[in-house]
């Protein structure tokens, strides 16, 4: 009897992310962070890859500490919920609310990137706040709702952006940009 062997495929489905502040008027990027797809994300993708779902936009929002001194307020796990982040969200005021990530050219205009691994880049999308400050920005997150935690969370930066150090929001005008790639590996 011929024993036939099975190949485990490794493919895996991640998102990154790299924030870019705006220090002494330049953007000034940070390293690429990799992400967290907690459990409830892995089957949202898993019903958008199969058909069951197909939203036309997702949203980031940002995880934060309003309060000084300034700490990260999130150990992003597996069994997070989207309650979990949003729990440690920026404050709905001064300008802040997720910002709405449109599955289309406009918000996914580059071509993916083929290869070992294919990489796909979307736009950047900027926060600014406006009338006061919003604190220390840690984490970008994708979720599937626009406001509240009616909703799932996609993936979250598994490391707190700026090396760890976060990004201080703490005036009228502080812009962040948040970049990130849909890969394929």
């Amino acid at each position: 009897m011929e024993v036939i062997a099975r190949r485990k495929s490794l493919k895996s489905l991640y998102f990154q992310y790299r924030s870019w502040g705006w220090v002494n008027g330049v953007w000034t990027p940070d390293a690429w962070q990799h992400n967290l797809v907690p459990n409830e994300g892995e089957t949202f993708w898993l019903d958008v890859l199969t058909g069951r779902t197909n939203p036309a936009t997702i949203y980031m929002g940002l995880a934060g500490d309003v309060s000084s001194p300034y700490a990260d307020p999130l150990t992003p796990a597996e069994a997070d919920t989207l309650t979990t982040w949003a729990a440690a969200e920026m404050a709905v005021s001064n300008g802040y609310a997720r910002a709405a990530v449109s599955r289309n050219t406009t918000d996914f205009p580059n071509a993916p990137v083929a290869g070992a691994p294919s990489t796909v880049l979307a736009a950047r999308k900027t926060f600014t706040a406006t009338g006061g400050p919003w604190g220390t920005v840690y984490r970008p997150f994708l979720c599937s709702v626009a406001s509240g935690t009616a909703g799932v969370g996609l993936s979250i930066a598994g490391t707190a952006i700026n090396g760890g150090a976060g990004r201080l929001i703490s005036s009228n005008g502080d812009a962040l940009g948040i970049d990130y790639t849909l890969t394929l590996d």
